[in-house]
């Protein structure tokens, strides 16, 4: 299995590749976009500015089309959002025809009518389908083989059960991708209409806490907020960072390959570049010791003592 890993801004990019990714993917919102259709039409669902999120402008795509060159590390460009207006298809072709120029060939959507106009229009470009894109299942083997899929990226709340059962039965030269490290999300990415935007605070960090309604409910929110709080500061705490704080799928490695999956996803626009940097070097070393491991406890005990000597975050997305 391959890591791949998102890249908050140019420079990411030739840090994450040192430490060992052996892929890429970005978003890119030209300000043109930004200007006209504001964060209500989102291009990527990331429209934010305020810290490094995304490609901003067409010369830093050049530039990192350059680096690609030199490190011959593939970067997919993510066209994320669940719809477009009719206006807007147009533009975004222009925009994945900009990409293509500046020596990208390879893109990740979530909408369904994005794919149909792209194959329409004959515009040139690889096509992963986006964890955004909502449920996966065999059913959808012959649209996968009409829209030319090359990649399926199962959503956060897929079971490695259903990923093995969906990989028996769809193309056998299909890449099939799981998210690995970081957002673990209550929320499923193909039925979420919050905005992620400077405007307005996410809804993904809204303090909350999953259980039943009762007269406790003001306790439960205090203590949700002090939890936030808690993890607000852990954030700031570079030193003491730890591997799948927000997020993990480490243990599952071992079903996770036997389930067929080539790719393994790490959440990262957005995040601390050295936060990043550790996630991937921790993930490698975790695949080193999956292709020693003869069994699956002894590459859980093996990691686990290896990379959690202190015990790990406990917040499985398995």
């Amino acid at each position: 299995m391959k890591i791949t890993a998102g890249l908050g801004s140019v420079d990411d990019y030739p840090m994450y590749v040192e430490a060992g990714a052996d892929e890429c993917f970005c978003g890119y919102v030209p300000f043109a976009w930004a200007e006209k259709y504001g964060v209500l039409n989102p291009l990527n669902r990331r429209e934010v500015r305020a810290y490094n999120v995304q490609i901003g402008s067409y010369e830093e795509l050049k530039i990192l089309g350059n680096m690609r060159k030199y490190y011959q590390v593939p970067v997919a460009i993510t066209f994320n959002s669940l719809s477009y207006t009719p206006e807007q298809y147009p533009v975004v072709g222009e925009i994945i025809g900009q990409c293509h120029q500046a020596g990208f060939d390879t893109i990740i959507v979530a909408d369904p009518a994005l794919l149909l106009y792209i194959r329409s229009q004959k515009i040139p470009c690889r096509i992963h389908l986006s964890g955004e894109f909502g449920e996966i299942n065999s059913q959808m083997a012959d649209f996968l083989e009409e829209m030319e899929i090359c990649r399926v990226i199962f959503h956060r709340k897929n079971t490695v059960e259903d990923m093995k059962s969906c990989i028996s039965n769809l193309k056998k030269n299909i890449e099939y991708e799981a998210f690995v490290l970081n957002e673990l999300c209550h929320f499923s990415g193909g039925f979420c209409n919050s905005l992620h935007c400077d405007e307005l605070g996410h809804l993904c960090r809204v303090p909350y806490r999953v259980g039943k309604l009762n007269k406790k409910c003001k306790g439960v929110l205090e203590l949700s907020n002090q939890k936030a709080d808690e993890v607000e500061n852990e954030d700031l705490d570079v030193e003491n960072y730890r591997t799948g704080a927000g997020g993990c799928g480490l243990c599952a490695l071992y079903d996770l390959q036997k389930a067929g999956i080539t790719y393994l996803k790490i959440v990262g626009r957005g995040n601390y570049t050295e936060f990043m940097q550790q996630d991937i070097i921790r993930l490698k070393k975790a695949l080193m010791i999956l292709e020693t491991a003869e069994t699956k406890r002894e590459f859980r005990d093996r990691m686990k003592q290896e990379l959690f000597p202190d015990g790990c975050s406990q917040n499985c997305y398995y």
